[in-house]
């Protein structure tokens, strides 16, 4: 974990490997401390360029801690439980309220306080200051977004706290309760957090994203996409690769193909996965091992989770059909 803690007096809070009794980030790896002052419990995801982070607080007497990430990298930080008071010296705080987020660049350390016999649970989505560069051509509001995420706490406006909405809602359900396994699940938060940067934008922004119509020439490359992620079903090309590919960048890529196909990259994957399926069920007597292997799962658990969200039924049920 590329995160280190510090209490007020400069003592280090350590934080050892940890089995969640409750998973709220699939395939994560979790960190804990239970002690006579109260419990810490981390969870996080790494991919890519993007990290998604499960953060649970609770002491016996109010505690300062100092948060310092080992890399400079922007956070959107998403109060799920309590209200989150970010110190930032001179007599000034940052408060965050249940439901509400703020995206910004800690400094070298981020000063947290908690109260007494509280629970504080927040959601932390981390990216590279380059990933939101990305996003410049959509949001013009963003380069001064940008300018100012270096100033300290104490500089942020109240006005860039905001409150999420039930689309951000749905993507954090969509992160925790994630059925892919394996570099499956990686491909598929990875392509979650790139959508909720891009809301919490929208959000924070006020803006409507600006996207120019597709040239013939763009239309070209992402037919020149799809045709490589068809060419072998079983394998998936992280996008950013594929844009590389047909000379496209990601966000571009992304959205010219949902404009051409109807359908997320992600999700036209997993369809031409299932067709195949379903294809192999009805016009073979291959077991469902070997037929999840066929179209790309590693594990037939998955292939069952994902075959029965999208159809409402089994494979086993669709072979027992007359």
């Amino acid at each position: 974990m590329d995160l280190t803690i510090r209490k007020l007096t400069g003592e280090l809070l350590r934080l050892y490997p940890a089995v969640a009794t409750v998973t709220r980030i699939p395939g994560g790896s979790a960190w804990s401390c239970d002690d006579e002052e109260g419990r810490v419990f981390i969870e996080e995801f790494r991919s890519g360029s993007f990290t998604i982070r499960f953060g649970a607080f609770r002491f016996f007497k109010k505690m300062n801690l100092y948060l310092q990430e080992h890399s400079p990298l922007v956070r959107a930080r998403i109060a799920t439980r309590n209200s989150w008071v970010m110190a930032a010296g001179n007599d000034t705080a940052l408060r965050i309220r249940k439901g509400q987020f703020v995206i910004y660049k800690p400094a070298i350390a981020e000063q947290l306080v908690f109260e007494k016999n509280e629970e504080y649970e927040c959601i932390d989505a981390i990216f590279a200051t380059e990933k939101l560069i990305d996003f410049e051509a959509l949001f013009p509001g963003l380069q001064d977004l940008l300018d100012g995420l270096g100033a300290s706490l104490d500089k942020i406006r109240p006005a860039r706290i905001r409150r999420i909405t039930p689309d951000v809602l749905d993507i954090l359900h969509n992160i925790e309760h994630c059925a892919f396994e394996g570099s499956l699940r990686n491909y598929y938060l990875e392509h979650k957090m790139e959508e909720l940067m891009f809301l919490l934008l929208t959000i924070l922004l006020k803006e409507q994203p600006v996207e120019a119509p597709a040239k013939p020439w763009e239309i070209e490359a992402v037919h020149a996409a799809e045709q490589l992620i068809m060419q072998d079903i079983m394998q998936h090309i992280p996008i950013r690769v594929l844009a590389k590919k047909v000379g496209l960048n990601e966000l571009r890529l992304k959205y010219v193909f949902k404009q051409e196909f109807g359908e997320a990259i992600f999700e036209h994957l997993l369809n031409a996965r299932m067709r195949e399926a379903v294809h192999l069920l009805k016009t073979t007597d291959k077991p469902v091992k070997e037929i999840a292997a066929l179209t790309g799962y590693r594990y037939a658990s998955s292939f069952l989770n994902a075959f029965r969200n999208r159809f409402d039924y089994t494979p086993g049920s669709l072979r027992r059909r007359p």
